[in-house]
């Protein structure tokens, strides 16, 4: 149902079950289970045209995010991050942005580590040093940024800062207007 399922409700319902397995039985249901490589990577595929297990995937990432306990999450977000970007800078697919937002959400609250903060800044970096890479993806990346300022992991993230302040306001000079204005959000956080 998870990924299969006809409406949104199934699917919505089957990460509900799977934030329960998570919950219970800790990374080891998801490591033992290799429901990572198996299930979510390849169905957040970027290729996958099927909106409903995209969708499904990325509520899968939601409900571990909620339910794992707390730092467990952070060694999974380097391998799902990049394609979370991607499912972020979706154009005309708004399910499966909105997905996407709710997922990053879900992985803001639980506070992210030092270590883990350390692990994702090279992925949400990329696009915004790359200037032929996707609008899309580099407010997806200025987005993140900034609600990465706004959450637990603010002190992570302040040894860092030298690093990200110089991305931000390279941002609000970008040609495009949506990613001046998630510049400007993020900087604002």
């Amino acid at each position: 149902q998870l990924l299969q399922g006809k409406t949104m409700a199934s699917r919505r319902g089957a990460a509900f079950g799977l934030g329960a397995l998570c919950k219970a039985n800790g990374l080891q249901f998801v490591i033992n289970g290799r429901f990572l490589e198996d299930i979510v990577l390849p169905n957040l595929d970027s290729t996958n045209k099927d909106t409903n297990s995209r969708q499904g995937a990325l509520f899968a990432v939601e409900m571990m995010a909620r339910y794992l306990p707390s730092g467990l999450f952070d060694p999974i977000l380097p391998a799902i991050l990049p394609s979370l970007l991607l499912c972020f800078a979706e154009g005309g697919k708004a399910d499966i942005r909105e997905a996407a937002m709710d997922a990053t959400q879900a992985i803001m609250a639980t506070g992210l580590s030092m270590h883990a903060v350390k692990m994702i800044l090279p992925t949400l970096f990329a696009p915004l040093d790359n200037s032929s890479s996707q609008w899309r993806s580099r407010v997806a990346a200025l987005e993140w940024l900034g609600q990465m300022a706004g959450t637990k992991g603010r002190r992570a993230l302040a040894q860092y800062l030298p690093q990200i302040v110089p991305r931000l306001t390279a941002g609000l000079s970008d040609a495009h207007a949506n990613v001046q204005r998630a510049a400007r959000e993020a900087l604002l956080q």
